[in-house]
This record gives structure tokens, sequence and C-alpha cells, in this order.
């Protein structure tokens, strides 16, 4: 962020982006304590998905640290107008944060309210079925693609909801 004509600096502006960083944050921390408190869903996500997300960002995180490490010894004396190795520390620094904040807390709150939303459909489906069965079940979400051929390779996911008559499971998971 340089001024070519005068070579200043221009003064950044960071206002605006961290304001809507503080919404979004204080809206997932609502959300979040919403679904957990009516679905008794875990605030945070198991072990062995924060793993994946900080294996997966560490790798990244490595191979950018690599390369701008090799770039910073071949390009020796270069002006820091090409290379700024200080800057490219910070970027990456930066990029693994915004990685690690969406693989620990955003897709885990999305898989969340998509399970939410996947349970309700369960109940709304369930309040419009007879009274008088035994036993009910719901297909409510499954993958259309693996629905229409036969031989379906890649892994696929189908949810049913079943419900009995005497002891609701869809009253207690909706409570």
């Amino acid at each position: 962020m340089m001024d070519v004509r005068n070579g200043d600096r221009e003064k950044v502006n960071l206002k605006g982006p961290v304001i809507l960083f503080a919404l979004l944050a204080v809206a997932s921390l609502v959300v979040n304590w919403y679904l957990s408190s009516n679905y008794n869903l875990a605030f945070f996500q198991n072990s062995f998905s924060s793993i994946i997300g900080i294996v997966i960002t560490g790798v990244l995180w490595l191979i950018i640290a690599l390369i701008n490490i090799f770039v910073t010894l071949t390009m020796k004396g270069a002006p820091k107008s090409i290379h700024n190795p200080k800057a490219m520390w910070i970027v990456s620094s930066v990029l693994a944060g915004a990685f690690l904040l969406m693989f620990l807390w955003y897709f885990p709150l999305a898989e969340k309210m998509a399970y939410a939303d996947t349970l309700n459909n369960a109940v709304n489906t369930m309040e419009d079925t007879e009274e008088n069965q035994e036993v009910s079940v719901v297909l409510v979400k499954s993958e259309n693609a693996c629905l229409r051929t036969k031989n379906c390779d890649v892994r696929y996911n189908n949810v049913f909801y079943h419900s009995l008559k005497e002891d609701s499971l869809f009253k207690r998971a909706k409570d």
C-alpha cells in the first residue's frame, strides 16, 4: 500500500473490517450458544476435527514459509518492492490465522446449523404423519446422485429419523 508517485505509505483504514469481524464473532457466539442450549450440541467441535484443521493449516503455512525462505536466500539484495520477507511472514501468519478460524470455528458452526435444520425438518414431518402409527420413519436428507444410480462409488449420507409411539425421540431431541 504505497503511493507510487510520492513514495509515501498510504494510511490504511481498518475500522470497517475490524467492526465487521467483531459483529461476525458476536453473531457466531450467539448462534453457537443457541444451538448448544436448545439442541444440546457441543459448544466446541471434537478433537479429531480440530487436529485435522490444525494439520491442514500447518502444512499450508509450512509450504508458504519454505517458499519465502527459498526466495529470500536466492534473491539476496533485492529491493523490498520485489520481495519483502518480513511482509511475507506477516501475510502468511494472518492467512494461517484465518484458516484456523475457519476450520476451528465457522465450519463446525455451519455443520451444527445444518444439523439443527435437518432435525427441525424431521420433527415437522413427523408432526404431519398420522398419529395411530406405532413406528414412523422419515428420510430427511439424501444425496440425489446416489439415489438415482445403483453403483455409487462416492461416500454418501442418508439421514433417517424414527419415532416410536410410546417414547418419541423427537420430543426429547426438540426439548
